[in-house]
């Protein structure tokens, strides 16, 4: 076990982990699913200029504000320095400020009289970073369950990034088969995050196994 993981087992057990996990996972499952939703709606000046960017800067907000507000204001000081210094966490972050910032950029791009801006690409821009994020992603536990964890987000990057390189492709060429297989990728993800369960081995190490 290393140094970071000691101290983020001081403020929880594997299994709050577990939970946090899963629950986290997901919530994005159903974000995600409301968003591919969105895509069905596009001619629809709210959902456009307004709904899809708050559920992405909200979301952002949210993931934000649950890592502190489900601590104790003594153990902010904890949760920094594990963000600061746990690749993973340090990446969660990372996930949760690429989405407020698109969330913003669109909601400015979709205001300007010109509909085709650069600042419109910001949604599948923010799609494909964080499919990278995901292909990246560090795990935690005995090799078992990392393996199985790291494939698994292996395979939601890969998605991911697919499906945002489509959506660019919508924006460019016009196509509605690109969109429509878009929006049956972030289905898939959707699907795949809402019935996520961490591995067996998630979160553990040898001498806490029982």
């Amino acid at each position: 076990m290393t140094d970071i993981s000691e101290l983020i087992h001081t403020i929880h057990t594997p299994e709050e982990l577990i939970s946090t996990s899963n629950f986290a996972h997901n919530f994005e499952g159903l974000i995600i699913l409301l968003l591919a939703i969105t895509f069905l709606f596009d001619k629809k000046d709210f959902v456009r200029k307004k709904l899809r960017p708050a559920i992405l800067s909200g979301v952002g907000i949210f993931l934000i504000g649950f890592v502190f507000l489900h601590h104790t204001l003594k153990e902010w000081s904890i949760i920094v320095r594990i963000l600061l210094e746990d690749r993973q966490q340090l990446q969660h972050f990372l996930i949760a400020i690429i989405a407020i910032v698109g969330g913003v950029v669109e909601y400015f791009g979709q205001k300007s009289v010109k509909r085709q801006n650069i600042l419109t690409l910001s949604i599948p821009a923010v799609i494909t970073l964080i499919g990278i994020v995901f292909l990246m992603h560090p795990q935690h536990g005995i090799e078992e369950g990392v393996t199985k964890a790291v494939f698994f987000h292996e395979i939601l990057g890969t998605i991911f990034v697919s499906s945002g390189f489509l959506l660019l492709a919508h924006k460019a060429y016009k196509e509605k088969w690109l969109l429509a297989l878009s929006i049956v990728l972030l289905l898939v993800v959707a699907l795949l995050l809402l019935t996520y369960q961490e591995p067996i081995g998630a979160y553990h190490y040898v001498q806490n196994i029982t």
